[in-house]
């Protein structure tokens, strides 16, 4: 016999009784959620492709080459629309990158990586040391996560307003975050909390879909670097966020260890000076606006038909970009489960063979060890 449902307080006013009403009710569907999963086994931590799986790969210097390692393809161990091939390096506070954090400065050039999305508005993009792609920052603000860009742009109240629009409030994804964070009583000390970058409630910056609109030109803000933003990838066993609720109350601690493992520390960028709007591809414009081949801004990007799904201007980021997301795709999306990391890397070593690097210089390139910088300045 299913438990009674607790009466409210008598000495609550209208507007807490209400949020009272609310947090019982998150407080149902958690416990409806972890009485479900009581009985269902944990996710693999491999990506299942039909008859097998594709394990971990250990650094091997024999498969390392202009195109990465092969362990660098499995994209269920790599941010969101990362591409395959590229290394991730979080960044850190105290670098030369973020030597004044909140404060706007204009900053050198650093790498960045970016694959075409559906987002709309400022263009988003990852910090990636590396990829060859040289940005120019402008005038730029590097903070925490994407809820302290948002305190930065505007008020508190502004933020909690949207929070609790109808429109808002009408989205899937709402529900699965309200349930995570109901026990904090309101949007006010989620938000407040999560800015720093610390604690659980700094998980709420990677909810972009409720917060992404908020978004909107600074004049004296040319970009923001995110260096404490995260980023929770595989998610597409759930739906509209539905990986809230276990992230911040998992049932077991089989279940906490599953969803931290797909959380990554990846900085990323907003470029306020070019706008996506709708199908329109902005890729060609950044990287003939603000991104050079080389760090002192004076050699431009070899633009190719693969830079239009991807930031690419040098041969090897042009090959790991067309192996990787191009018609007709024939190892699969890399938001998909069925991704072929392996032929994804063979194809990127034939593209780069049949460059105009030549035969016989890409086949040095692809048995010899190199470190990254010297991996790039080809």
């Amino acid at each position: 016999m299913d438990k009674a449902a607790p009466l409210p307080p008598t000495s609550l006013s209208h507007r807490d009784l209400v949020r009272w009403a609310h947090e019982e009710r998150a407080a149902r569907k958690n416990a409806a959620r972890c009485a479900q999963r009581r009985d269902v086994p944990l996710l693999r931590s491999t990506v299942r492709t039909g008859r097998s799986s594709y394990p971990s790969y250990r650094h091997d210097s024999r498969l390392i080459g202009v195109c990465g390692n092969v362990g660098l393809y499995n994209h269920s161990k790599l941010p969101y629309r990362w591409l395959p091939g590229l290394e991730v390096h979080p960044l850190r506070v105290g670098t030369h990158l973020c030597p004044q954090p909140g404060v706007p400065i204009k900053r050198d050039r650093l790498e960045v990586m970016r694959v075409s999305d559906w987002w709309n508005g400022p263009l988003w993009m990852y910090a990636a040391p590396g990829s060859g792609n040289w940005w120019d920052p402008g005038r730029s603000v590097c903070v925490a996560n994407l809820l302290s860009a948002l305190l930065l742009l505007m008020p508190l109240q502004q933020v909690v307003a949207h929070l609790e629009s109808p429109s808002t409030r009408a989205h899937p994804a709402y529900s699965q975050w309200w349930t995570a964070y109901s026990y904090l009583g309101s949007w006010d000390r989620v938000v407040l909390e999560g800015a720093d970058g610390n604690g659980s409630s700094s998980l709420f910056a990677m909810a972009g879909i409720l917060l992404a609109d908020l978004l909107k030109q600074h004049p004296k803000i040319d970009s923001i670097i995110l260096y404490k933003q995260m980023h929770f990838w595989p998610r597409w066993d759930v739906k509209e966020d539905g990986f809230a609720p276990s992230l911040i109350h998992p049932c077991s601690t089989a279940e906490a260890r599953e969803q931290r493992r797909r959380v990554h520390y990846a900085a990323e960028i907003i470029d306020f000076r070019v706008m996506k709007k709708g199908s329109q591809n902005a890729n060609k414009e950044m990287l003939q606006r603000f991104i050079t081949a080389d760090k002192a801004g004076t050699r431009p990007c070899s633009i190719a038909l693969s830079s239009r799904q991807c930031l690419s201007c040098s041969n090897p980021l042009h090959a790991m970009c067309k192996c990787a997301t191009l018609p007709p795709r024939p190892f699969g999306q890399i938001a998909s489960p069925m991704f072929d990391m392996r032929g994804a890397w063979r194809c990127c070593q034939q593209e780069i063979s049949l460059s105009n690097m030549g035969q016989r210089k890409a086949e040095d390139f692809t048995h010899k060890k190199l470190n990254t910088t010297e991996r790039w300045q080809l």
